[in-house]
This record gives C-alpha cells, sequence and structure tokens, in this order.
C-alpha cells in the first residue's frame, strides 16, 4: 500500500498559519498580521520573506504479515482440507487409538476389535496403505487408548492384565514389532483403566499425560500427569474439571489437545506459556475449514512438522463408526 504525503515548512512562529486570508477577505488579516498572498497564510511582519517548500514523498507501507507459530495456528484453528484416510484402514466398525511415529510417516490405531495396526501415510499425509499388524511380544491381554513414541522408538503404551492396569514400555525391533517390558507405574485396577499415554517430543524421562479417574472409577475420566514411574498418587488432573481424556501435546509443550467424554466428543485445548507453568483451559478448539463435527470428534493429534491434525472422529461421509482423518494446517 503506497500514498503521497505533501510536506512543507512554512513560518517558525507558532501563531503564524492559524489565520488564512485570500483575495475574497481581501487579504484581510488580525492586526498584527499582514496577508502572505502565495501562501494564502497571515504572517507576522516580522518574518517578511519565507518560502514554501513542498515535497512529495511516496512511502512504501506494503503490511507483512506476522507469522504464526504452530500453537498459535492450532488454536486458532487454521484447518482445512478435512479428507478420510481411506478404506484401506477404516471400516465399519471403531478405529481408535490413534498414534504418529516421531518421523511423520508412520501411524498406529486400534482397529475395531482392539488389535494394533500399523499403516504409512501418503507423501501429502491424506491417505494410508494397508495396515500391518503390530506384534507386542509379551503385550497384556487388553490395550486401551492411544500410545506414543519415545526419541529410541520405544512404544508406550496403557493396558491392562488379569486384574491390573499399567503403563507399558515397548522396545522396537521392527516398525510391527516390539517387545513389551513389564509395567511401569501408575497402576490400577482392571476395571478402572489407565489409558492414552502421551509424551511431549518423545520425551520419556519427562512429563507422561494419562486419561484416568483419578478421583475414582465412579467420578469420570480426567487428564492426568505424572512421572513414567510415579504411583498414581503422585499424578494430578491437568484440567480443573473432569469428562476429558485423549490428551496430546504438541511439539514444544505449550499446547495440549483433549476431547470430552460422552456421546458428545467435542475437541479442546489447554495451553501455558512454558512447560514450567501449570496448563490452562479447557478451550473449546476452533475447527476452522473443518466444519462443526456432525458425529463425535474423540482424539486430535498433530504431527511434528505441524503441517497436518489427525482425527478419529465419526464425521459424514466415513466408512461407519469412528474413522482416522487427516486435515492440513495453514503453513502462517
Amino acid at each position: 500500500m503506497s500514498f503521497v504525503v505533501m510536506a512543507g515548512c512554512y513560518s517558525p512562529n507558532v501563531l503564524d498559519g492559524a489565520f488564512k486570508c485570500s483575495a475574497d477577505q481581501d487579504f484581510v488579516c488580525p492586526e498584527g498580521l499582514s496577508c502572505d498572498m502565495p501562501s494564502g497564510l497571515c504572517v507576522h511582519g516580522s518574518v517578511p520573506d519565507m518560502a514554501i517548500y513542498d515535497s512529495s514523498v511516496t512511502f512504501d507501507l506494503t503490511l507483512t504479515p506476522i507469522a504464526r507459530d504452530c500453537d498459535q495456528r492450532v488454536r486458532d484453528g487454521a484447518f482445512s482440507n478435512l479428507t478420510n484416510l481411506g478404506a484401506a484402514v477404516n471400516s465399519a466398525g471403531d478405529e481408535s487409538g490413534l498414534s504418529l511415529s516421531l518421523d511423520d510417516k508412520q501411524i498406529y490405531f486400534l482397529d475395531g476389535a482392539g488389535a494394533l495396526q500399523s499403516a504409512t501415510l501418503s507423501a501429502d499425509g491424506h491417505s494410508a496403505g494397508a495396515p500391518t499388524a503390530v506384534t507386542l511380544t509379551g503385550a497384556p491381554t487388553t490395550l486401551s487408548g492411544a500410545g506414543s513414541f519415545g526419541t529410541d522408538g520405544s512404544y508406550w503404551f496403557a493396558g491392562a492384565n488379569g486384574n491390573a492396569s499399567g503403563v507399558y514400555q515397548a522396545t522396537k525391533v521392527s516398525i510391527t514389532s516390539f517387545n513389551v517390558g513389564t509395567a511401569h507405574l501408575p497402576m490400577a485396577t482392571a476395571t478402572c483403566l489407565i489409558a492414552d499415554v502421551a509424551l511431549t517430543d518423545g520425551d520419556s524421562k519427562g512429563d507422561m499425560y494419562v486419561s484416568w479417574p483419578l478421583a475414582g472409577c465412579a467420578t469420570g475420566t480426567m487428564v492426568a500427569q505424572g512421572n513414567v514411574d510415579k504411583q498414581l498418587g503422585a499424578f494430578v488432573g491437568v484440567l480443573p474439571v473432569m469428562g476429558y481424556h485423549a490428551p496430546s501435546v504438541v511439539k514444544g509443550g505449550h499446547t495440549m489437545l483433549v476431547s470430552s467424554t460422552g456421546g458428545a466428543g467435542r475437541l479442546s485445548y489447554a495451553q501455558r506459556p512454558s512447560p514450567d507453568v501449570t496448563w490452562t483451559g479447557p478451550t473449546v478448539l476452533p475447527l476452522g475449514g473443518l466444519g462443526d463435527p456432525s458425529g463425535r470428534d474423540v482424539q486430535a493429534i498433530v504431527n511434528q512438522s505441524c503441517t497436518h491434525l489427525y482425527l478419529v472422529a465419526s464425521r459424514a461421509g466415513g466408512h461407519g463408526g469412528l474413522d482416522l482423518w487427516a486435515a492440513d494446517i495453514a503453513p502462517q
């Protein structure tokens, strides 16, 4: 955007120029001032010769947008181009428990039977190839919710075995093969399951987030934060309210996405200015170009490069039940 400004200098006296004079006014000025006809201004007679300087100056005021970081784009709902990941990974049943490898190339999810599957994402991130069953040697009987990957390739997940549930670490053998170690604390009963393990940037030494009813199985699920080897009693609720689950942390640890439990399933976010500050929220997540959910949005994950948002959702145009979806995140 450009415009022209007329710049000039005339009288050094602040009183000069307060009165105008012209031929229509017979060049009359207040007492003590005389009319300077070239300028049409009344000036002090003590300044007999003052020239006018006019200069046309062009300013280029083209506005450059301030680039939004990943956290701001996510919180603003800068999403578009919602696409179903395809029939190869989506069935008439409920797909759930979505997680992403840290290189943004591989998805892991629970199929309708609760078995862990893996599939490779397309180059544009909007479809996935045929899934392969993941072998979890030594895994608990039941897997619960989403898992999360460590920087060493290990897979962290929750599950139940016998009358207890806990968090497990699985050491990577290949993309579709892991050896599961003993359960880490926290521990809970099999009827009061821990679910949805989430790490920040693959750091298993830092905070771990899980879905669990801290106040008791009958009170409703909360998102809890603690350390992998702490007892459940050392975990604390992230949000001031119950009824949220499926935490996932955006790269850097300043934004967390969660979903409300129950029939509706709506996405929200919590935020904090730095990783050593308490989370605030939840705030309903704007969905931008995705539109309001026609069914349920039960989980959302942002990939490490902040180019895509991945959803577990029941939306129009799916293959039935909960499906896996992808959307673009605006580049700035």
